[in-house]
């Protein structure tokens, strides 16, 4: 059964990493796309467009961050040391 638990807390470990490189990525398009089409929209349209595109990418963010929540609490339940957390 520990093996098993050991098992699950690689896979977790490897599944939470995968989240925040998701996330830190996600964070850094969000960030492009707000310097790169909301600051430099010059009409209403031009800004609206912008921003239901970055309202999009923080839908985005929003489920990646909830997948990484749920590995974190995995992660707890599995009784990964603080170090891990």
């Amino acid at each position: 059964m520990n093996h098993l638990i050991e098992l699950e807390l690689k896979l977790r470990i490897g599944q939470a990493n995968n989240a925040l490189h998701e996330i830190r990525l996600a964070l850094a398009n969000k960030d492009r796309l707000f310097r790169t089409q909301v600051r430099h929209a010059d009409n209403y349209v031009k800004k609206t467009r912008a921003w239901s595109k970055v309202n999009s990418f923080d839908t985005a963010l929003q489920l990646k961050v909830a997948v990484y929540r749920a590995c974190r609490i995995a992660l707890q339940n599995l009784g990964a040391d603080n170090e891990t957390l």
